[in-house]
Formats: C-alpha cells, structure tokens, sequence
C-alpha cells in the first residue's frame, strides 16, 4: 500500500477540481485528511513518499495537515454533513482501485469502518461497492446531484 497516498493526491486533486470540495469547512476539509491518513496507515507504515502525498493532498484541499486530530473525532466533524462524509469515503475508495490493488489491510480497514465508529451504516464499504461499478466522475457525479438536493 505505499502508493496509496500518491493515488489518493492524484485522484483528489482531479476530484477538487471536478466536485463541490471547496464547499467542504476547514474542520471538514481535516478531518478528510485524517480518514486518507488512518487508511494510508492501514498497513503500519508511513513511507517517505506517503507523508509527501499526503502534504500534497492538504495543500490541494487548502489547509493545513493537522496531526493531531485523531481519527474518531475526524469521523464526529464529517458524520456532521453527510454529504462531507461521503464525499471522503469517495475519495478514499476510489484509491484503492487506482492500481488494481485492493489489499487485505485495505478490505480489513473498510469492513471495520462502521463498527469502529458505531455508525449505522458504513459509507466506506459503500462507496467501494458502487466505485466497483462506475467509475469516479460518475459517483461524484450522483454525490454533486444529492448535494444540490440539501
């Protein structure tokens, strides 16, 4: 997984292009940071590269990476909009299948997602399952559309 955070800078930057991202708060626009850190964690290590991704993702979203903001409370800012929420848990899943990689340490993070966070319903297993059918711009497409509805 040590591409991971290349590839979720890579797709982001083309998502902030192309979504409503910029309508996101600063506290949400973090907290998005925090989840793309916690996944990129999912396999214990922080490569080089990673950290430089990962700078690059908050410079591209406009703030600063805040370390300290623990994964939990991430979660609390985004489940906040749900639309913040979802929009993440895109992002996030659509990495995963940039490269065709979808490893055990990725599976493992997604279906403990809900559980971890006593969520409901889990938007991360859910964005994977729709990113296995449609591609990126068509997902952000429908999540633009349900954002226009709120």
């Amino acid at each position: 997984m040590s591409n991971l955070a290349t590839r979720l800078v890579q797709r982001l930057a083309n998502a902030v292009l192309t979504t409503r991202a910029g309508r996101l708060g600063d506290d949400e626009k973090r907290a998005v940071l925090a989840l793309m850190n916690a996944v990129v964690l999912s396999d214990g290590v922080l490569s080089p590269e990673e950290t430089s991704a990962m700078s690059a993702a908050a410079q591209k979203l406009g703030v600063a990476q805040v370390k300290e903001l623990a994964l939990p409370d991430a979660i609390a800012t985004l489940v906040k909009r749900p639309a913040a929420l979802k929009l993440a848990c895109l992002l996030v899943a659509d990495a995963f299948f940039v490269d065709g990689d979808y490893d055990a340490s990725e599976k493992a993070f997604v279906a403990s997602f809900s559980k971890q966070f006593n969520l409901a319903e889990n938007p991360l297993k859910t964005a994977v399952e729709n990113l296995r059918r449609q591609t990126l711009e068509a997902a952000l497409a429908t999540w633009n559309a349900e954002l226009e509805q709120d």
